[in-house]
């Protein structure tokens, strides 16, 4: 039998309990509504019966009354009247009933007692009828009345003895309901129970093989007799163990020759290579690394990294890159002991758990870039004083009244003073920053501010060039943690850049929002735009413009350092753009937080 007709067999005994107590309900319910209503129906017509006839007899007594007062044809008509209607509400009573049988025959009795008094009457006066009416027919009436109430109380005993009665039977009914219900639930979950276990054993062997499959034992295949879906599951968990254990063979062989590999590449390496885990533990390290770190692969396996490179930085690289979804992060590290300065790359490997690290030697490279650098510096600090010289003298015969031709010449040498005298800075800034002398003073910071700052400064540029800018950065922004003269220098470049590359009529919008604990800043125009070729390295040192049909003018180094300057403020940088539609800087600079003494 398949899983499903065994779990269609389970549903119809379900479903047969089920129908068996409401079916058992809906009749001894109803047993109990035709109790009820047959009390209901008896007594109360019985009750009401009785009352009638003390209404009409009590009228019959007041006839007789209006008989020998009043007038004797309506005391005649009315007693008549009742006599039917007392006939007929007698009739509707039990009649084999005893005592209806004895109020009968007193009814009786009194009508004639009736006619006697009629005759009375006739014969000897309203007195003499007085006197029998008070003798013969008032102690008949009240006899009457008696035996009438006294069938009326029986039938209310009779009422309530059936309605107790009923009441008990209907308790009973619920009692044995629930137990029926109960033992029919209890019955049906029992065997609803072991049925299922029954059916679903065979699935816990198969889960715990499952398990030793994934803990690496495929040697154990499932034995079962069974021709149900579960046998057929069971057939091809041994075909997959049979498949298993051929993948095995197979990737054993391909890893063993992988890690052969592996340690050939590693070893052929001539710089220090390790690998971690992501608990910072060496699993691998190279020849190389075994003699700069004076250590041997065995000794260092599963030791913390720390205990090894004794390095902090390298140590806050892997910290760093673990906290982060960046794939690989570099840093340039610097040993004292070794006096060695070497170019580290951490590279994630996520699939493993684990990372790399390469440390490739840039000593010379380092001392290279020093000596570039200082002669950078020493150059730019020559060439500022003469150049300054050279402005001042220009801005002097520019007001002393020169002609149009020698007024010309005059503005051009200023432009290209100022231009060299601007690239002149930003190589002295470049310095300090390659150098690492250069230092920033981190205060809590309005960009609105910044922004209205580095605004003021084009606003003789904006007017000449009929650009618009609009500020639109909020004033009621959380301050940032920055320094004020390197983010303004940031806005400039930015801006600077943005002229550059706009025509008359176009507009440059900045705009800020906050997002989580920073504030990210925009910086909009609508001017030529940036192809996406130069896009890739507009933030590198060496970039230079290679669009055919825009004249560059500058160093290529303001948005290099605007780079660097973010980065040192812990935030991002990166710029949106489409030729011909303009081009959005974003950068982001963390919010300021008080910092607490605990």
């Amino acid at each position: 039998m398949s899983m499903k007709l065994k779990f269609a067999f389970i549903y119809i005994v379900m479903v047969f309990c089920i129908l068996t107590v409401g079916i058992v309900s809906t009749v001894s319910f109803y047993s109990i509504s035709e109790d009820i209503d047959s009390m209901i129906e008896t007594n109360y017509r019985n009750i009401q019966s009785v009352d009638e006839m003390l209404e009409i007899i009590d009228r019959q007594d007041s006839a007789t009354l209006m008989y020998m007062t009043i007038g004797k044809n309506d005391g005649i008509a009315v007693f008549t009247e009742g006599m039917q209607n007392f006939l007929n509400w007698f009739y509707l009573l039990e009649a084999n009933n005893p005592e209806m049988q004895k109020i009968r025959s007193n009814y009786d009795i009194y009508c004639k007692n009736f006619s006697f008094l009629q005759e009375e009457v006739a014969k000897n006066g309203l007195n003499a009828g007085v006197d029998y009416y008070n003798h013969s027919l008032s102690p008949l009436f009240q006899s009457l009345k008696e035996d009438i109430r006294a069938i009326r109380d029986t039938n209310i005993n009779e009422m309530l003895a059936r309605k107790k009665q009923a009441t008990e039977n209907a308790r009973m009914q619920s009692v044995f309901i629930f137990l029926l219900t109960l033992c029919v639930a209890l019955g049906a979950y029992f065997f609803a129970t072991i049925l299922v276990r029954r059916m679903l054993s065979p699935l816990t062997v198969l889960s715990n093989h499952l398990k030793k499959v994934s803990n690496g034992d495929f040697t154990q295949p499932v034995h079962m007799n069974r021709s149900d879906e579960i046998g057929v599951i069971a057939d091809e968990f041994n075909h997959m163990l049979t498949r298993l254990q051929e993948y095995e063979t197979i990737n054993v062989s391909n890893l063993l020759a992988e890690k052969k590999n592996l340690e050939t590449l590693t070893n052929n390496i001539e710089n220090p290579f390790l690998i971690v885990d992501f608990q910072f533990m060496i699993e691998l390290l190279n020849p190389a690394a075994e003699r700069f770190f004076e250590t041997n692969a065995k000794s260092a396996e599963k030791r913390h990294i720390i205990e090894i490179i004794q390095n902090k930085e390298i140590l806050e690289l892997l910290k760093t890159l673990s906290l982060t979804e960046e794939e690989r992060r570099e840093k340039v590290v610097f040993f004292p002991v070794k006096e060695k300065t070497y170019h580290v790359i951490a590279t994630k490997i996520t699939d493993q758990k684990k990372y790399s690290l390469l440390m490739q030697d840039v000593t010379t490279i380092k001392e290279t870039e020093k000596i570039r650098t200082d002669f950078i510096a020493t150059v730019s600090h020559e060439l500022k004083t003469p150049l300054t010289s050279i402005l001042m003298g220009s801005s002097i015969l520019s007001n002393s009244g020169l002609e149009k031709g020698q007024q010309e010449i005059i503005d051009t040498v200023k432009d290209d003073v100022s231009r060299l005298s601007k690239l002149i800075d930003e190589l002295l800034e470049l310095s300090k920053i390659q150098s690492g002398n250069i230092t920033y003073h981190l205060c809590p910071e309005s960009v609105f501010e910044i922004a209205n700052h580095s605004i003021s400064q084009f606003s003789e540029v904006s007017k000449y060039h009929k650009v618009t800018i609009i500020n639109e950065i909020s004033k009621e922004l959380p301050p940032v943690k920055a320094d004020f003269e390197k983010l303004t220098l940031v806005f400039n470049n930015i801006l600077n850049n943005a002229f550059k590359y706009t025509d008359e009529g176009d507009l440059i919008r900045l705009n800020a929002i906050e997002e989580e604990n920073f504030i990210k800043i925009s910086i909009q125009d609508t001017g030529l735009g940036i192809s996406e070729e130069n896009l890739k390295q507009l933030f590198q040192s060496d970039f230079r413009h290679s669009d055919d049909n825009i004249e560059y003018r500058g160093s290529g180094l303001g948005l290099y350092l605007s780079g660097q300057i973010i980065n040192a403020h812990h935030g991002t940088i990166r710029a949106v753009s489409q030729p011909g539609k303009g081009s959005t800087f974003v950068f982001t600079i963390p919010t300021f937080k008080e910092e607490t003494n605990t």
